[in-house]
Parts: C-alpha cells; structure tokens; sequence
C-alpha cells in the first residue's frame, strides 16, 4: 500500500481549498493549493479522528474514513456547481494561466539588464536550487534509515507516536492516553500530529515507521512550496528560489524535519496564518483571513505553543485593520467573524482535550513551585542575561542557522531607514512576540534554565524562523524589484 495514506489527505484539503478560494483573488491559486492541501488535510483527519474516537471508540477509525471520504465529496459537488453557476470560460482560463503569466513577467527580475549578467545571474540560481534539492533528498534518504532517525528522536517515540498508539491498538480504550500515571508524556499535548499518524497506521494496517517519517517530511516540502509561491505571487521567480535554497540549507530545519516531532507542523501552520494575513491585505479578501483562522488553529491542535500564537495573530490583524490604509476599512466585523470562523473548530477541539480529557495538570501546575517562586525566576536579572546570551549564542550560529537571523537583523534595519511594504512588519511583530512568550516559559521550567535551553531552544526559534527567511528576502528584494500586483500599502 506504500504512500496511498497520504491520498485522501490529499484529496480532502484539496477540495476543502478549491471550495474555500472559489472567486478569490489570491494569486496561482492552483500551486498555492498544492503547496498546502496535504498539511490542511492532515489537520482536519486528526479533528475527524478525534471526535469519532470521542464519540465512537471501536468503530472510530471506520467512521474517520468514511466522514473524510463525504466530506471530500461534499466539497467536490458544492465547488462543481459554483463553479457551473459563478465562473466564465474566459475568468476561469485567465485564473489557470496567471503563474504561467507571472513566470514570464519576473523571469530576470530583480536581475541587471545586460544580457551576460542576466544570463549568468539566472544559471546560478538555478544551479543552486537544484543542488539544495538534490542535497535534501540525498540527506532524507540517508538519514531517514538511520538508527538515529528511523524511529524519530525522544519526543517522538514517547510523546507523539506513544499517543498515535493509543488510537490504533485498542480504539475502545483510546483514553488511557490520559491517565495521570502517563504525566511524564504530557497528555495535555494536542493531538494533530499524532492523529495524522494514526490515520496513516489505520489505512495500512499496521504502525509503519515510513507513516512518521513521510509525514514530517511532507509538512517541510510544503514549507518549501509555500516559500516558492509567496515569492512567485509577491516578488519574482528568482527569489522565490533563493529563498527556497537558504531554506534548504539551513541545518536546524534539515535536522528537525527528520526528527519526528511536531515542531516543524507547526512552523508550517504558524507561516501559513501569518503571512495569509499579509494576502489578505494585498488581494482584500476576507476569505483568507478564514484560512488564517484555521491554521492558527491548526497551530493550536498541533502545540501548546500554538495557543499563545493565535493571541499575537488576533492582535496582527487588529493592527492591520487599524492601519491607515487598511484594506478592511469598511469591512472591519466581517473580516473578524471570518477570521474567528476558521479557529472555532480546531480551537474547541484543543479546549476539549485539556478541560475534560487532561486530567494530570500540565507540568507547570504540577512542579510544585509557588507563585512567588515563579515570578522570582522570571525577573531574575541573572536567568534573564544568560537566557540573552543563549539566545545570540544559537541565533549567530552560522552553522545552524546558515546566516539566517543575521539576515533578519540586517532586514529589520533596512526595513527601519526605507519604509517599503510596511504590512510585512507584522511577521517582526510575530517573531518577537513568539519568542518573548517563550522566556516566561523557559525559565520557570520545572526541568532547569539548562536543560531547557540545552533541549529546546533551537526548537522555538525554529517556530518563527521561516517567517524570520519571509521577512529578510521579502524587504532586501523590495529594494529592487516592486510588488508585482497588488502595490503595496503603507499602514
């Protein structure tokens, strides 16, 4: 049976994209849903998977395919028949032929205009994409089978795949993920991840190493699509694939895409709903804030960390609309109903879990430490400055990082003296809150400001690091090569 679990994935967020983006003006639609149809399908499987083993136990993995399967089919023929009422002939042919009209307009943007140059510019890049891919896919290959990789690294044998089991081997006794006796695995975890693998072991019948393996590198292919059509629709072909590049050569993002875990699900989640809300900016559809919603949500189903994000997002898109050419001047209610729209379900679905499910406190209500203890730890002057230099010590890590926050910081500056695409702030405004929410959490850690620094830090820069890449290439490029559509606005 190979691959064939992740088809329906596949095939369900593709056609809950198709209905969803019918009539909008969001650019290459077609690439952008491929790019993201198998994360989005994933994420809802593990909310249909969820509920029926809520609310079915034994028959649940038979009820999640046949509920997929009709909801696939459900948006097929509500996207044929607005489709058949809605679209012209000439429309739809335009909206098919918009990437192949954009590839032709940015082919040497933001390139010089001697031929030599040009000719040379484009040959490297080129070469330097195709070089990256092939590395990636010789590095996954080999890793992949690895004894340190095959069965994913700590978190994933005992927190993400450890609950995955739970929803296979005994369906009726799906619940015992919760008992307090099982606290060292963190059953107040969201269950994305882990219900996205289940789905895989229930189709094939057995619990596959391959299902974990191809699932964390389909949600970091889908960082690399997502990258190439933000760039396609918002700047040119060419840095688009710089950009994809540096993504591929970063060494953190390589290592932790192998890993198992769900901290590269959720990067792809958290970019997705940050940079929709600068989509939803440029093109003036409030449709889009409702994929935001979504995979805000979705970032909450995968992540503790994810519900502190969905707070700073509903903040983003409170700051754009207040802007002073915000693009929802006169739409203000509608854009905030669609937007919460899109996190009701995944949101509930988290809430659920921890309030009638978790039952053991997670381990900051558990560690015994007073409040007094906790707010000492926060604003404790020393913590604080060795937390900073662990921060600049990891982020200038060329190794690690490849250059990138040092390419942020450089961004950030030039950003401060040409006031270009002021709407991309936002993504500054993002990483900084992310990361700022995470202190608190890092030195009141039951485990010791080491250990987590030691364990973990690399993984919470790794949330916000490809929207760190967005925002670098997006205002170095903006330099030289306008937007070219939508002219930006100043907020």
């Amino acid at each position: 049976m190979g691959l064939t679990f992740l088809l329906i994935p596949l095939a369900l967020g593709f056609c809950f994209m198709n209905f969803l983006l019918i009539n909008t003006k969001l650019p290459n639609q077609l690439f952008f849903k491929l790019s993201i149809s198998l994360p989005i399908g994933f994420g809802i499987i593990s909310i249909i998977l969820f509920w029926a083993h809520l609310t079915n136990g034994k028959w649940a993995p038979l009820v999640t395919e046949r509920i997929a399967i009709l909801i696939a089919t459900t948006f097929i023929i509500l996207w044929t028949v607005i489709s058949i009422r809605k679209f012209s002939i000439k429309a739809q042919n335009r909206n098919e032929s918009s990437l192949w009209k954009r590839l032709k307009q940015t082919v040497t943007s933001p390139f010089p205009t001697q031929s030599n140059l040009k000719l040379l510019c484009i040959a490297v890049t080129l070469i330097l994409f195709a070089l990256n891919v092939y590395d990636y896919i010789r590095y996954f290959l080999t890793n992949s089978v690895s004894e340190t990789f095959l069965y994913g690294g700590w978190d994933a044998r005992y927190f993400w795949n450890l609950k995955a089991s739970f929803f296979v081997r005994e369906p009726e006794k799906w619940k015992r993920m919760f008992d307090p006796v099982l606290s060292w695995s963190h059953t107040d975890y969201p269950l994305l991840l882990p219900g996205s693998v289940a789905w895989g072991w229930n189709w094939l019948h057995n619990e596959s190493a391959a299902v974990p393996i191809f699932i964390e590198f389909c949600f970091f292919i889908s960082i690399i699509c997502l990258v190439i059509w933000y760039f396609i629709s918002f700047s040119s072909v060419w840095t688009a694939l710089l950009a994809a590049s540096v993504l591929l050569g970063i060494e953190n993002l390589r290592f932790w895409s192998m890993t198992q875990y769900a901290d590269i699900p959720l990067s792809f989640f958290m970019t997705t709903s940050s940079i929709m809300l600068i989509c939803a900016h440029r093109t003036k559809e409030t449709t889009v804030l409702f994929l935001a919603g979504l995979c805000a949500g979705f970032a909450a189903w995968t992540k503790n960390e994810g519900i502190p994000f969905v707070f700073w997002l509903g903040i983003g898109i409170i700051f754009l609309m207040l802007g002073k050419h915000s693009a929802f001047q006169n739409r203000k209610k509608e854009a905030l109903f669609r937007f919460g729209l899109g996190l009701v379900i995944p949101l509930t679905t988290t809430f659920v879990l921890k309030i009638f499910l978790d039952h053991s406190g997670n381990e900051f209500a558990t560690s015994g430490q007073t409040a007094q203890q906790l707010v000492s730890k926060i604003f404790n002057p020393a913590t604080l400055l060795t937390l900073g230099k662990a921060y600049f010590v990891f982020t200038t890590n060329f190794h690690q990082w490849s250059g990138l926050w040092i390419l942020f910081v450089l961004a950030f500056l030039i950003h401060l003296w040409v006031r270009l695409r002021q709407e991309v702030f936002i993504l500054v405004f993002l990483i900084f809150a992310i990361e700022l929410t995470y202190v608190p959490i890092i030195l009141t850690s039951p485990y010791g400001l080491l250990v987590q620094v030691q364990t973990s830090l690399s993984r919470l820069l790794l949330h916000t690091s490809i929207l760190a890449l967005i925002y670098s290439f997006e205002i170095i490029t903006s330099l030289v090569s306008p937007l070219p559509s939508t002219q930006s606005n100043s907020l």
